[in-house]
């Protein structure tokens, strides 16, 4: 009798505001029983996701699935690092860039089929003074947003507009200086990210090339503008432009490093808030996650380019 196929789940349940009825139903019906063998696991507190992956690699599955957030999937996915065992996503989250990026279906059951049908990538790990990120990591008016945010007792799209609006109606850009492999820069911007993959969620794309196949970052500075242009900016986001805005400066790097401001006091990483400690230095290592993904012969990481798409095949 044929060994059956070990996948490991593991789920937040508090993850993003996505309907997650009936989850463990619909994985029991694309995965039967009879064909392989399912656990399903539950996170209960930060870092759990964490915990629980290092204890799946252990029992040597033949996929671990994300059910979650962006959140969720970092701290799965750093127990898998080089570890040959692909990362599978189900997008329960409220922004899910990671899943948006890679063109997967936000719908459970499509999610579910494409982790027998898709295609299995190793892609590009990024790390922040050492510690891993596969999304977007940076400083500046965005991370001030993941503080206010995360304050929210519910999650979406409403609390990360709320956030928004509060912190933008006070926020001033800094006076940042960086150094990108090797050579100096100065700006005052509005804020700094540093993209493994294109967009930070919801569709709002901030780093409309950015490949997680070519070992290296796209460093992105959104510099000085006025408050009144905030709109135009955010518009090209939507649309995968806003790399053509006057108020953008890009540039591809394996390793960054940022001297922060005084009195600036908070990152993000993937999506989360912490507090930052002075020096921060990016780098970038190539290929080190295996991640199953949409088996499109594009990654079409925002709505629109998807109707262009469409019209032309």
């Amino acid at each position: 009798m044929a060994e059956k196929s070990k996948i490991i789940f593991i789920i937040n349940p508090i993850a993003g505001v996505m309907g997650k009825r009936n989850l463990e139903s619909k994985i029991d019906k694309v995965f039967p029983v009879s064909e392989y063998e399912i656990i399903k696991l539950y996170t209960a507190y930060p870092s759990h996701a964490l915990e629980l992956a290092e204890q799946a690699v252990k029992k040597a599955p033949a996929l671990v699935v994300a059910a979650g957030g962006d959140g969720t999937i970092n701290e799965i996915a750093r127990a898998l690092i080089n570890t040959g065992i692909p990362l599978g996503v189900i997008p329960l989250g409220s922004g899910n860039g990671f899943a948006r990026h890679f063109n997967l279906p936000l719908n459970i059951k499509k999610a579910l089929t494409i982790l027998k049908t898709g295609t299995t990538l190793s892609v590009d790990v990024g790390y922040l003074n050492g510690r891993p990120f596969f999304c977007t990591a940076g400083i500046g008016f965005d991370a001030e947003i993941g503080y206010y945010y995360r304050d929210y007792n519910h999650r979406g799209f409403i609390a990360y507009a709320l956030s928004f609006a509060k912190v933008f109606s006070w926020y001033k850009s800094k006076d940042y200086v960086l150094e990108i492999d090797g050579e100096r820069f100065e700006f005052k911007a509005f804020f700094i990210t540093i993209a493994n993959i294109s967009q930070f969620g919801y569709n709002f794309i901030v780093a409309p090339k950015a490949s997680t196949l070519d070992g290296a970052f796209d460093v992105v500075v959104v510099k000085r503008f006025a408050k009144w242009k905030a709109s135009f900016i955010a518009i090209r986001s939507l649309l995968g432009t806003i790399d053509n805005s006057e108020y953008v400066w890009h540039k591809l790097a394996k390793n960054v490093k940022i001297l922060s401001p005084t009195g600036e006091k908070f990152i993000h990483i993937d999506g989360e808030a912490d507090i930052q400690s002075g020096f921060l230095e990016y780098q970038i290592k190539n290929a080190e996650l295996r991640v199953v993904v949409n088996n499109k012969d594009q990654v079409i990481p925002f709505p629109f380019k998807k109707l262009i798409y469409k019209s032309i095949h």
